[in-house]
């Protein structure tokens, strides 16, 4: 049970495949959410989104981004920063947390906004998870 409603869990992938393929229009919905579908995500968060014209236009946009080609060219992104992560680590190892944060924003921000965070205490890093966390206490009310 979810709450008040009954849920089935599959571990079978021939089982899913079949489920999907014959009955995808059934099966391909979420639960309800109220608070974190519409509360907190105003309703724009692909992974709890309700089976809609809007999930199938955001899932179009995602993977025309995320596809097997088009992820390809983000490896050199992704080897910088993982230099520079090993590198971070070496020279500080007590600040494994920061170094992480570091990587994910700046392989982020490079394929999004064309810019990289070369170190952990830059100014840009800090605002982001400054504004993230307060925004995460207001959505939390």
């Amino acid at each position: 049970m979810l709450g008040t409603k009954p849920a089935v869990v599959l571990s079978s992938d021939v089982a899913i495949k079949e489920l999907l393929d014959k009955k995808g229009s059934m099966y391909s919905d979420r639960p309800e959410m109220f608070i974190s579908q519409e509360v907190a995500s105003g309703g724009q968060r692909l992974v709890i989104m309700r089976y809609n014209e809007t999930w199938r236009l955001i899932r179009k946009l995602v993977h025309n981004i995320l596809n097997i080609k088009v992820a390809a060219k983000y490896i050199p992104y992704q080897d910088l920063e993982n230099k520079v992560l090993l590198e971070g680590l070496l020279d500080a190892p007590d600040a494994l947390f920061q170094h992480f944060r570091r990587f994910s924003f700046s392989v982020s921000t490079q394929l999004i906004f064309g810019f990289r965070c070369p170190d952990f205490n830059d100014a840009t890093l800090a605002r982001f998870f400054y504004v993230g966390r307060y925004f995460h206490l207001l959505t939390a009310q």
